[in-house]
């Protein structure tokens, strides 16, 4: 898949990552009213989220019980780091997932704008 972004700099990539990852997850969080929503936080989980959904997903073995499997990881994390209930964990993991998906897809046409 080509984002039509281009850059050797290890600092702007990873904030661009930060952005289609962390901010979501912010937003998310925020709406589902969650008590920890600040930017650490947030990143924190993200990362924390991303690796035990990882781990979940491969000692599941993959495929569609993989998939569900790290997104309970996702939602598991999200209570416990972002001190929300289950059930606003869980919407926490969609709105975020749509938020993410989003703006992966407004990446394209946002490079004609930047370059």
């Amino acid at each position: 898949m080509n984002f039509n972004f281009e850059s050797s700099s290890f600092w702007v990539v990873a904030l661009v990552l930060m952005a289609i990852t962390t901010i979501p997850v912010k937003l998310a969080a925020n709406f589902v009213g969650a008590e920890r929503t600040s930017i650490p936080m947030c990143a924190l989980s993200v990362v924390v989220g991303s690796i035990l959904a990882f781990g979940a997903y491969k000692l599941v073995g993959g495929q569609f019980t993989g998939f569900i499997s790290a997104c309970l990881a996702m939602v598991i994390t999200y209570k416990f780091v972002l001190h929300a209930s289950f059930a606003a964990s869980f919407l926490l993991a969609l709105v975020a997932f749509g938020l993410q998906v989003a703006i992966l897809l407004s990446l394209p046409g946002m490079g004609k704008f930047l370059v």
